[in-house]
């Protein structure tokens, strides 16, 4: 049985771990995203994904690693640490993968200041029909062959978004 993911995050000055276990999907991706960005935005130098734990992708969740890997390009050093093989399939087949620098050993252990849990689950669907939305244009944008795999998707999304979307006065 896979379950839902858990992502434990730990921060100290400008190099911040996160550790992904259980099945990574949209029902945590914007929480990493947001998250991620604000530390971005603040200086972080070096972020360090370790997926020793991780059962699954989905595509909302690479997505957003996309959306991180383009967003830290040249100012912060990514890696991804123990990914496995299959999970590596799945980030090489949507061409997230050449965003990222990867290791195969484990991380070691830090004294860390903090650390809490960044995300346990997300209540209101709809409120992240947007992440989900950016996450597959971002894979489609990414390499080109993933545009038949997620525009009946991405079609159904932005319908969504705006259908969703207050009208502006």
């Amino acid at each position: 049985m896979n379950q839902e993911a858990q992502i434990l995050v730990a921060a100290q000055g400008d190099l911040c771990q996160v550790q992904v276990s259980g099945r990574a999907t949209f029902k945590i991706a914007q929480h990493l995203r947001d998250y991620v960005l604000r530390r971005l935005k603040a200086g972080l130098r070096r972020l360090i994904l370790d997926f020793s734990e991780c059962t699954a992708l989905d595509s909302t969740f690479m997505g957003v690693l996309a959306m991180i890997g383009l967003e830290a390009r040249g100012r912060c050093e990514v890696v991804f640490v123990n990914v496995g093989p299959a999970n590596r399939k799945l980030l090489d087949g949507l061409g997230v993968s050449r965003l990222f620098k990867f290791a195969e050993a484990p991380v070691a252990e830090v004294n860390w200041q903090t650390l809490c849990q960044a995300a346990a689950q997300v209540s209101d669907m709809s409120a992240i029909a947007g992440t989900v939305l950016d996450a597959h244009q971002t894979l489609m944008a990414l390499e080109p062959e993933n545009i038949p795999k997620f525009q009946s998707v991405v079609e159904m999304l932005r319908a969504e978004v705006a259908a969703a979307t207050p009208p502006k006065s």
